[in-house]
């Protein structure tokens, strides 16, 4: 019996001897790399500042199950039920949220289906670890399985039951490649440098250096005390900042450099603007503001069309081509996607800040797509009447100069906008 097609107890021990051929063949090199790929999520902050905020936003994006090729959403369905609830554990959020952690740190995910039917439709589906998951090749289809392993149980898995999202590697015609893969240098710098950073802290917030002399010592015990009692006095954080007492003729220099200097600080900034490059996440989503050159309506545009909605249509697609595999019904699984070009929802985000009377017009008409006024434009409009509460710029001109007739013309389309009944949808 084929051992790819066992379905008693997943939790017994298998005997893999058939496999040995193949699994002495495994391809990816760097399989072995993916566990410290998923630990970099606590070992680098700015890894886990990246991961955590695609995960949630791309969890929270509304989806909905519609007959195929139409815009009739459908209610109740199976497959409905199943996202719904994936297993006993998760909500559909929380495993999505699961999954674009794996997919994001290693390159792919792997979502078990289990209790399948004789059409290969779950009752409950798990994201797996990836770390755990080993792929077996197969000569006339590729892959012939998956064999998922954890505390030497190994438990095999037909290729039917593994859906498996990989982002598309060059180097690797089985395993996707991820961004701490492809930027691993890029990362291994920032965990050193923040490593260093940890060391220098531990180390009393002093540099390391060396002790000088110009005597000539011959007795090994002498260097070793003279060296035991300056770590004593001087090493670990309990005694950074007191007074270093060398003995006569010693001398401390520091060969390292200082954490604190600009040098250090500047190197930090760069490794950390690669790594948000490298995940696609603005500065400014991560509430970094230093030295920013796009606004923060630009910055969601980016993020959402560039960073979120490919992840968004690489699940959205496939979902799809396995429900066609499947044979579930003529639907088909579709998100609701922010078209940030669209004027019925510029509209309604200007209406939001407009009615939060903290957006200046110029803001509010950049809002809706249409253009600034100018300097006349620079000023917050108070409710109902949209009189002036607030000028931005410092230089205030007098109040019947300030409100010209096209000011005043443009302050109505910005009250047309406040009062305009929209209802913003969920995802904006």
């Amino acid at each position: 019996m084929n051992l790819l097609n066992l379905k008693s107890s997943r939790a017994q021990t298998v005997d893999f001897q058939k496999f040995q051929m193949i699994d002495a063949q495994l391809p990816s090199p760097r399989y072995t790399n993916y566990e410290s790929y998923l630990k970099s999520i606590t070992e680098i902050d700015w890894v886990y500042s990246c991961v955590s905020l695609l995960a949630y936003t791309i969890g929270k994006n509304r989806f909905g199950i519609y007959k195929r090729g139409t815009e009739e959403e459908i209610d109740k369905h199976p497959f409905i039920d199943l996202l719904n609830s994936p297993n006993e554990y998760q909500t559909y959020f929380e495993f999505i949220e699961e999954v674009i952690i794996y997919l994001k740190l290693t390159g792919n995910a792997f979502i078990a289906l289990e209790e399948i039917n004789t059409y290969g439709q779950p009752k409950t589906i798990y994201a797996l670890r990836p770390s755990r998951v080993k792929i077996m090749p197969a000569k006339e289809k590729r892959v012939a399985g998956y064999v998922y392993s954890l505390n030497q149980i190994k438990v095999p898995y037909a290729e039917n039951e593994i859906l498996h999202l990989r982002y598309a590697n060059p180097n690797d015609d089985y395993y996707g490649l991820g961004i701490i893969e492809a930027g691993e240098n890029t990362f291994n710098i920032e965990y050193s440098q923040q490593q260093a950073l940890l060391s220098f802290f531990k180390n009393g917030a002093r540099p390391s250096g060396i002790l000088t002399t110009d005597q000539i010592i011959k007795d090994e015990g002498v260097f070793k005390l003279i060296l035991k009692k300056w770590n004593e006095a001087h090493q670990g954080a309990k005694n950074k900042y007191k007074t270093a007492l060398l003995a006569a003729g010693t001398k401390y220099q520091s060969i390292s450099v200082d954490p604190g200097t600009s040098t250090h600080s500047q190197l930090s900034k760069d490794s950390r603007d690669r790594i948000l490059a490298m995940f696609g996440v603005p500065k400014q989503k991560l509430g970094i503001y230093d030295q920013a050159d796009y606004k923060s309506e630009q910055a969601d545009k980016f993020f959402y069309t560039e960073t979120i909605k490919p992840d968004l249509e690489r699940i959205q697609d496939k979902w799809n081509w396995w429900l066609k595999k499947v044979n579930w019904g003529d639907i088909e699984f579709r998100y609701d996607f922010v078209d940030f070009d669209d004027k019925q929802k510029k509209l309604e985000m200007a209406k939001i800040a407009a009615s939060t009377y903290a957006f200046t017009i110029n803001q509010i008409l950049a809002l809706a797509g249409e253009e600034p006024i100018g300097d006349e434009g620079d000023v917050i409009m108070g409710p109902m009447n949209m009189m002036e509460l607030v000028r931005v710029r410092e230089k205030a001109l007098p109040v019947e100069i300030r409100v010209s007739a096209k000011a005043k013309k443009k302050a109505i389309i910005a009250k047309t906008i406040y009062t305009h009944k929209l209802k913003l949808q969920n995802q904006l």
